[in-house]
Parts: structure tokens; C-alpha cells; sequence
């Protein structure tokens, strides 16, 4: 047994019961287990680094993420925390976010998108007619569903939507996040670039486009006080 630097204090061994131990374990045999499968790869030399990552992991020397803590040595789970997902313009497109999404959130990973590719709401749609509902429209749909999924277990499915400062339903997207519940299981973040930071220094107009179409401007400055107010 390897002698322990830390011991765990009573709110972490509850945490670590509930989240990362297995049936029966406790913080020697999870650490155990998590050394036993990162070691995998090291061949003929995977016993001398499975001691050396189980004492540092037991020692709490270095402690690995928390998926990699819960799912090591386990037949199912990720043992990544975030993915990148894309996100592309097109009903098989939205359909397949929505699938590997909810594959990932139930094996505990958390998902970040761009959703700048989404044309705005009221745009038509070449092909099948009608128009589109809005790129906000598809993230509470798929928060409706994350709304299903305990993430691997343990906790709610988490995403992370990101939008461009040029694109015509930012404004929207911004408020989204004002209405309890609407796309709770999304943090939200706005892209922005130099030429918009050059725009809210000058105090200028920016345009905001979708395909090189435009969609008229508004003051940089006041999308940045937006940006900054909801921050």
C-alpha cells in the first residue's frame, strides 16, 4: 500500500463516492484502477509506470480529470471531459449534432459547438421550402433534449454554444440565455475578432452578415456593452 501524503477530508470522500468510486471502492483501489488502465500502453514496462502512477495519483502528487478518474479500467465512458462537435447548415447536418451529443453527454463528455454556420431566423430554405426557424430554435431543441441525459452518471449534460459577432441572430443568441430555462444546459460565448475590436474603438458601425448577404448594422460599441453586460 502506498503510503498517503493527503488524506481524503469527509466532503471530498463524499464527492468522490458519489462521482468517481466504483461499487466498492475506495480512494486506494480507484486509484488503483485508474493507474492499472493508463499503464496500458507502456508494454513490457506497464507494471514499473503503474506503480509509479498509482503513487502519484494516491498521493494526490497530480490527479487526472475527473472522466478519466470515473471511467478508467470501465467498459463504457469517455475519458475526456469536453469534445468539439460540428454544427453544419443542413437538417442531416443538425440531426447528426443532435446525435453525437447525446452519445458523448450520456458517456459524460461535455460539448461545445459553433453555431455560426446556422442560417438566422426567417432565412428561406432552398430546396425544401419555408424558412428557417433560427439557430437559437435548434439550440433550445437540443437543450430540450440534454434536459434527458445524466452526463455518465453523475451529472447533467453541459454544452457550450459559440456564435460570430457578425452574424445576424447574435443579438438573439445573447438574450437567449435571459430566460430561465431556455438553453440552461449552455454557457454561451460570442466569437469576436480584430476587425470588431478595431470597430468598438472607433466607434463605428458593424454589419452584420450571413453568406456575404448583409443584414444591416448597429453601432460596435453597443453589441460590445451587450456582450459585456450579460459577461
Amino acid at each position: 500500500m502506498v503510503k498517503p501524503k493527503v488524506e481524503l477530508s469527509e466532503n471530498a470522500l463524499a464527492v468522490a463516492t458519489s462521482r468517481y468510486f466504483g461499487e466498492g471502492e475506495n480512494w486506494e483501489t480507484c486509484t488503483d484502477r485508474v493507474a492499472n488502465a493508463v499503464s496500458d500502453v507502456e508494454g513490457v514496462d506497464k507494471l514499473k509506470y503503474k506503480n509509479q502512477f498509482h503513487e502519484m495519483i494516491y498521493n494526490m502528487d497530480f490527479l487526472p480529470a475527473g472522466r478519466i478518474i470515473r471511467n478508467s479500467g470501465k467498459s463504457k465512458g469517455s475519458l475526456f471531459n469536453c469534445y468539439v462537435l460540428p454544427l453544419e447548415d443542413s437538417i442531416e447536418g443538425i440531426g447528426s449534432y443532435y446525435k453525437e451529443s447525446l452519445i458523448l453527454w450520456a458517456g459524460g463528455g461535455g460539448v461545445g459547438v459553433n453555431a455560426s454556420l446556422l442560417r438566422p431566423k426567417g432565412d428561406p430554405i432552398l430546396g425544401k421550402g419555408g424558412t428557417s426557424s433560427g439557430l437559437v430554435s435548434f439550440l433550445e431543441a437540443s437543450n430540450a433534449t440534454a434536459k434527458c441525459i445524466e452526463s455518465g452518471g453523475s451529472r447533467r449534460a453541459a454544452g457550450l454554444a459559440c456564435v460570430d459577432v457578425s452574424h445576424p441572430e447574435v443579438l438573439d443568441f445573447i438574450d437567449a440565455k435571459l430566460v430561465d430555462g431556455r438553453i440552461s444546459h449552455y454557457n454561451i460565448s460570442v466569437a469576436i475578432n480584430n476587425e470588431f475590436i478595431e470597430a468598438v474603438e472607433r466607434d463605428i458601425d458593424w454589419e452584420f452578415k450571413f453568406k456575404q448577404r448583409s443584414y444591416g448594422k448597429m453601432k460596435a460599441r453597443d453589441i460590445w456593452y451587450k456582450i459585456k453586460e450579460y459577461d
